[in-house]
């Protein structure tokens, strides 16, 4: 394990596509520099995801790097890679919940959390399995395989993003989302992933679309 940095709270953090990162008091927020390699983003899933359930806390994970519980997010994962090391941002909502809908540890009935003992776990927690097995705990512990989902690629061209809808049928032995629609299995290596509630609320279409807010 490479180097590691803990903040009590960030006023500038980052997330995907330039978005901010709340980072309020009273969440878990760390970086993490270690060798990348294309399994990561999985890895640190399941770190997180089962330091929580360890907790008793039934954790869940969302394609590619969030962590639900009961469908309200609890921690996210953001991997930048530089020159072959990857920059690793964990987030996770001890006592604080930045933002509606979300919920946090505290919520979820632990009340009394240690930041460092937290991130022990989350280190100890760092599967070195191979990839079957991983693949195999990742496939366990996802809320997303099996479900109706939208997915949004970023475009060749500013502000033209592809948008996919269908059911997201299992991950790829890089990490890579499957998704069928249109009578098609469709490999999805990044974007936002949205699980919907209801069959109707899709069309099993590939469409290009402006951005969507979020």
């Amino acid at each position: 394990m490479g180097t590691v940095v803990v903040a009590d709270e960030q006023d500038s953090g980052r997330g995907r596509r330039g978005r901010c990162w709340l980072s309020p008091l009273g969440g878990f927020y760390a970086s993490v520099l270690v060798p990348a390699e294309p399994l990561l983003p999985l890895r640190l899933g399941i770190a997180v995801a089962s330091t929580l359930e360890r907790l008793g806390i039934p954790a869940t994970l969302k394609w590619p790097n969030d962590v639900l519980v009961r469908e309200r997010k609890i921690a996210g994962i953001l991997i930048e890679v530089v020159e072959g090391t990857a920059i690793v941002g964990i987030g996770v909502n001890l006592h604080a919940i930045p933002v509606a809908g979300a919920t946090s540890v505290a919520e979820e009935g632990f009340r009394a959390v240690d930041r460092d003992e937290f991130l022990g776990r989350v280190l100890t927690n760092l599967p070195c399995d191979g990839p079957e097995r991983l693949l195999g705990r990742y496939r366990e512990l996802s809320s997303t395989v099996g479900r109706i989902v939208r997915m949004e690629e970023e475009g060749d061209q500013p502000g033209l993003n592809r948008v996919l809808v269908g059911r997201a049928c299992g991950v790829d032995a890089s990490g890579r989302l499957l998704v069928e629609a249109s009578g098609s299995v469709h490999t999805v290596a990044a974007g936002d992933c949205t699980h919907l509630i209801h069959e109707t609320d899709t069309r099993g279409l590939i469409l290009d679309a402006r951005t969507f807010g979020d």
